[in-house]
């Protein structure tokens, strides 16, 4: 079950240094108390709510729908622009008793009419000993007057509960907290020593894009052979139209003294006269520029995991998988990075993965193409390993076989500093990433059309000048509209909507998402969310009669739960008898989510794509990709998320960062686009299986289901238990992958019969 944002304890950035009287000091915390042992704050006055006894009980809250009624803190007057050192602002509010809402933020009210929002605050934390229970960060800006937003800070003037559903609740202490430690906030790296002088490589040697090298993984039995590496050579095979990669992991001598000034070099492979290299790229410097620039290297960036089991994944997989208190490699930062790039520095006894991507072009001649990546100290070659690339004779389509999409919050514009034009490119520059990396971005409910994937657009890769297949016209929910039952206002809203997306085709679907998961979130339930759809599927239809188009009613339901008489058109299943069932009644098959946490063996969201072929999906789509807590350490923090039910992950859902970061400049790289994870390759990994599978099922049904049932039959895409095998029920690492693709390029490359 997708479980909705909100995210950990977390950063609010702001300014500084002397607190009203009010605040008490606590060490580096300064508290502002709101409400305690039933007495509120000098000139503090309620909402829909009143102090009874010891604790403040609220009026029936959103019994007109969210937010309406909502309860509200007025007349507050803390003034936070005259603090110095400020770095986070945080919101503690203990409910005691009452009704715990499914959804709820908070929203925080200032003198210069801003409004700070904190969704999904967690009223049912399990933990209450948990310091972090119930307690959470607000917006931040620690660039204050620099950021797009300016100087807005003000006073803060009050707060304000919204919820879903209709609740009533009780509280017994409300308080902000207002932290100015930025060391313990955000830490310093550990730096490199500019005197060492004896430090030497032990070992380099190459590793596929579903391993994981920790930090502190010596001698480990991949540096022998594995898929892609066989006794001290690369290997790699592709189609044309694929992106194939490996990673190449240099390995240091333990003792006292580790590398500066280490580099890597790879001029591509050649095959007689025919070349895959960057010789002709526009812009070598730009790793965001695609056109004739087939290869991209990668410097991994390594976090640190927490030493116990977090929420969405298994206690014995997450022993299995070893990640306790280990460093990870998480993002792949490109070369061009002015911070986290290359030339770059590994510590002693350590190791440190660069990502290599070959993108083979379209017209590339079958054959075996061959080249060396060597690995530099100062610019003499250490050690030097022979490339070989075996291109097949056959091409992924350019259009992919199955939709799959990311939906991504935002594209991190504030993180970026970017507003106006500059967050559109930005925005472009995104969508852009995705689908070069085999995939979609849906980030709300914008939609980039087709003219954006084309060479005026520096645009090159697959999927190259099409249109989107789905446009959503609105996407988690419906906001208003969710109580409307008024046909003339269905119909003026969607006339607005249908606006929004005027220049993309006709070819391009429209949806509506109208609600996430239902059986849970839907007050009445299923039965009542049925009768629902109902009411405005007529109100939609008639629209579309009017109009001449065709709008698709989606929601994150499945056929056991809205049944065979849902007039939504698209929604998932679990059996190959519901997909059957909905096929004959003219439905969509949409999944989704799947692995995704840090916790889980990294090549976890590849069995995705090959899901997705087994179960017969029109659509798959991952919930999440780019959210975080607004002050979010991206580069440095394992612990990502938290929601309303207290449940923490590290990496849940978070699968690409910013290139750029103006909130903390010490772990900036400085680029004008995204840095991906290593979950998300394995995601693309996933789907570029997808299409092999498809090319070998048209050649040989049986042979090509009897390969993804030995891959997938075990495999769960929620906790799994492990066996000697496989853990969460899909394989660790590239092994089973490389032997059934293997086999799939026979099938594909067999003769006719």
């Amino acid at each position: 079950m997708k479980t909705k944002i909100t995210r950990i304890l977390l950063l609010i950035a702001l300014f500084s240094s002397t607190l009203i009287s009010a605040i008490k000091i606590q060490a580096q915390s300064e508290n502002y108390t709101i409400f305690s042992n039933g007495v509120l704050a000098e000139g503090a006055k309620l909402v829909n709510g009143r102090v009874n006894g010891n604790v403040i009980v609220t009026d029936m809250l959103a019994s007109k729908g969210w937010a309406k009624p909502r309860f509200e803190i007025r007349g507050l007057n803390i003034d936070i622009q005259k603090i110095a050192n400020l770095k986070q602002i945080k919101l503690r509010m203990i409910a005691t008793g009452g009704n715990a809402p499914s959804y709820s933020d908070i929203v925080l009210f200032n003198s210069e009419n801003r409004q700070w929002y904190l969704t999904n605050f967690p009223f049912r934390a399990y933990d209450r000993k948990d310091p972090m229970f119930m307690t959470k960060g607000f917006e931040h800006t620690n660039h204050y007057g620099k950021m797009p937003a300016g100087k807005h800070y003000g006073s803060i003037t009050g707060l304000g509960v919204n919820v879903g559903q209709p609740v009533s609740m009780k509280f017994s202490r409300i308080e902000l907290i207002i932290d100015s430690s930025a060391a313990d906030i955000f830490p310093d790296d550990l730096k490199p020593d500019s005197s060492w002088s004896n430090g030497q490589i032990k070992r380099v040697y190459a590793v596929s894009v579903s391993e994981r090298i920790f930090q502190d993984d010596l001698n480990s039995s991949y540096a022998n052979n594995n898929p892609v590496f066989n006794n001290g050579t690369i290997v790699l095979d592709g189609a044309r139209r694929e992106t194939v990669s490996f990673q190449l992991v240099i390995e240091t001598e333990p003792g006292l003294d580790g590398l500066n000034d280490v580099n890597v070099v790879f001029n591509g492979v050649t095959n007689d006269n025919h070349r895959i290299d960057n010789s002709k790229a526009k812009s070598l410097q730009d790793p965001y520029n695609y056109v004739d620039k087939p290869i991209q290297l990668y410097r991994s960036r390594y976090i640190k995991m927490p030493d116990k089991v977090l929420q969405f994944v298994n206690k014995e997989v997450a022993k299995v998988a070893d990640t306790f208190g280990r460093f990870t490699p998480a993002m792949q930062i490109p070369f061009e990075a002015e911070w986290g790039g290359a030339p770059f520095a590994i510590f002693p006894g350590k190791t440190q993965s660069v990502l290599i991507d070959i993108v083979i072009p379209e017209q590339t001649k079958a054959g075996r193409y061959q080249g060396s990546i060597d690995v530099l100290v100062k610019g003499k070659v250490i050690s030097s390993l022979p490339v070989y690339l075996q291109v097949h004779d056959f091409a992924l389509p350019n259009k992919p076989s199955i939709t799959s999409f990311m939906f991504a919050g935002h594209a991190f514009q504030q993180r970026h500093g970017v507003t106006g034009v500059a967050a559109e490119r930005l925005v472009q520059t995104y969508h852009q990433f995705y689908r070069r990396h085999h995939t979609n971005m849906q980030m709300g409910s914008h939609c980039e059309p087709g003219s954006t994937y084309t060479s005026e657009h520096n645009y090159e890769g697959r999927g190259y000048g099409l249109e989107p297949d789905y446009c959503f016209l609105t996407f988690y929910g419906l906001g208003d509209l969710k109580r409307e039952r008024n046909q003339n206002v269905w119909n003026a809203a969607l006339t607005d909507l249908y606006k929004k997306g005027a220049n993309i085709p006709k070819s391009t679907k429209r949806v509506l998402y109208l609600w996430d998961e239902p059986s849970h979130s839907f007050q009445g339930g299923i039965p009542a969310f049925n009768q629902w759809v109902a009411t405005i599927a007529s109100f939609v239809e008639a629209f579309d009669q009017q109009n001449q188009s065709n709008t698709l009613l989606y929601a994150t339901t499945h056929h056991h739960e809205v049944g065979n008489h849902s007039k939504l058109d698209a929604y998932g299943y679990r059996t190959l008898k519901e997909h059957s069932t909905m096929k004959a009644n003219g439905r969509e098959t949409w999944l989704y989510n799947g692995p995704r946490t840090y916790q889980d063996y990294v090549s976890g969201p590849r069995i995705i794509g090959w899901k997705a072929f087994q179960k017969k999906a029109d659509v798959w789509w991952m919930w999440e990709s780019t959210e975080a807590p607004n002050g979010f350490d991206f580069y440095h923090d394992a612990i990502n998320f938290t929601n309303q039910y207290g449940e923490q992950a590290a990496g849940d859902g978070l699968f690409i960062f910013p290139g750029t970061d103006k909130l903390i400049e010490k772990r900036n790289p400085g680029l004008n686009g995204p840095v991906a994870g290593l979950r998300f390759f394995n995601w693309r990994q996933g789907f570029i299986d997808y299409e092999y599978l498809v090319l070998a099922h048209q050649r040989d049904p049986a042979a090509t289901d009897e390969i993804v049932k030995k891959l997938v039959a075990e495999a769960s895409l929620g906790q799994g238990l492990p066996n000697h095998i496989r853990s969460a029920g899909y394989p660790k690492d590239n092994s089973s992958y490389a032997w059934a693709r293997k086999k799939l390029v026979e099938i594909i490359s067999a003769p006719p019969l």
